[in-house]
């Protein structure tokens, strides 16, 4: 038997990291493979069958494994085999989701010598100076790959990259997000009766969610309360998010007449529900979720959060705007699409569905460096303040040092 392993943030609650886990796992499945997940956080766990892999949440994860002291990364490793028998069987590949997520990666791997990959499905990878040569390590092995042909330049900025070494695969999720079934939010938007109805998805805690508050509110303000507005938030924090709500409660108070509503993480969500929206802020497989049902989607860059334009009328970017889009205020398009709404659901050009299908992967898998030789950490150089997070962290551990550093900030 073959098993397949990711090491992710969550499987709790839900986003596209959760769903193209489960899209990629049922690929797997129907290929003969074993799946197990190793995640950081818990939660509800909102897909079907997740439930099952529990066990598999550590949150000493959430650190990089450099955080802790040789004997505490061994105890931690030994927790992680007890929750899965990689040894077993015949092939193991070990999938990791982020640069911090990777070192326990290398780590497992190292231990049980099987293949590890990097995909950072994060939107804004960003390359921790102190992992630079363990990263150069896995590209030079074709082992470090992202979601976009643009991450790669960015992520090693200092680099000149070739465009051809700039490794991406689809993170496709098969999952449909979208369905008809009744909630009680589809009543309580309707009966507002508004004027416009406006959706915002995406985890609370993505920056584009934030960012875009006063890019709203701007609008609002221009708007001078001519018309009512519902704005709709769906999308949850793994943490709880009760600030962040807090927050973007706090900024729409001044308005008497917008009705919030904020709906946490919502799987599927309701059609009837993304129905009586007039337009939606989203990016990524959302934005294109949504756009297929026919609502008109302005999607956001997630380097500047700035909107790259409405999808399949001004662009079919849904991540990161082309070097010939302009960048392009909210406000205006915003009061664009609302006033002309049926010419932009008119206009929309949707894509060839094409057949998403996981065998590209492994494809990529196949051409990468097939020695087993793995990186070593004891190469790290640390710099003062990062010596002194291990010596915080070996004092109280990692929820010692988590509290320690919020009432410091």
């Amino acid at each position: 038997m073959n098993l397949y392993v990711f090491i992710t943030y969550s499987v709790a609650d839900v986003g596209g990291g959760q769903m193209y886990i489960k899209s990629k796992a049922e690929y797997l499945k129907s290929k003969g493979w074993d799946i197990f997940v190793y995640s950081t956080t818990a939660g509800n766990f909102l897909i079907d069958d997740f439930s099952q892999y529990e066990s598999g949440v550590m949150k000493e994860l959430l650190l990089p494994a450099y955080y802790y002291t040789l004997f505490k990364r061994k105890q931690l490793l030994k927790r992680m085999l007890r929750c899965c028998d990689i040894c077993s069987y015949k092939q193991c590949v070990i999938e990791s989701h982020s640069s911090s997520l990777s070192t326990w990666g290398e780590l497992l791997a190292e231990q049980t010598r099987v293949k590890h990959l990097i995909f950072d499905i994060t939107e804004t990878p960003k390359c921790p100076p102190v992992l630079s040569s363990f990263m150069k390590f896995k590209f030079d092995r074709k082992e470090l790959v992202f979601i976009h042909e643009k991450t790669m330049k960015s992520f090693f900025s200092n680099e000149n990259i070739p465009q051809c070494q700039c490794y991406h695969l689809p993170a496709y999720y098969t999952l449909p997000s979208i369905m008809d079934i009744d909630s009680s939010l589809i009543d309580t938007v309707r009966n507002f009766a508004a004027d416009y109805v406006i959706g915002i998805i995406g985890r609370l805690d993505k920056p584009f969610v934030i960012m875009t508050v006063s890019d709203i509110i701007t609008f609002l303000q221009k708007n001078n309360r001519k018309n009512t507005f519902v704005i709709i938030y769906i999308g949850g924090n793994a943490n709880g998010g009760e600030d962040i709500m807090k927050e973007i409660v706090k900024q729409y108070q001044m308005f008497d007449n917008v009705r919030l509503v904020m709906t946490g993480f919502l799987f599927p969500m309701p059609l009837r529900l993304i129905d009586q929206m007039d337009v939606c802020i989203s990016n990524s497989g959302t934005a294109r979720a949504v756009r297929d049902v026919g609502v008109p989607v302005i999607t956001i860059d997630s380097n500047d959060f700035k909107p790259i334009g409405v999808l399949g009328v001004t662009t079919q970017n849904t991540l990161y705007r082309n070097d010939d889009e302009v960048k392009i205020e909210m406000h205006n398009v915003l009061n664009d699409v609302l006033v002309h709404k049926e010419l932009y659901i008119s206009t929309c050009v949707k894509e060839e569905k094409s057949k998403k299908d996981f065998a590209i992967h492994f494809s990529f898998l196949e051409e990468t460096c097939q020695e087993k030789v793995y990186y070593s950490f004891s190469k790290l150089h640390y710099s003062f303040s990062l010596f002194c997070k291990k010596v915080l962290i070996a004092i109280g551990g990692s929820a010692f040092y988590k509290k320690l550093s919020l009432i410091c900030n």
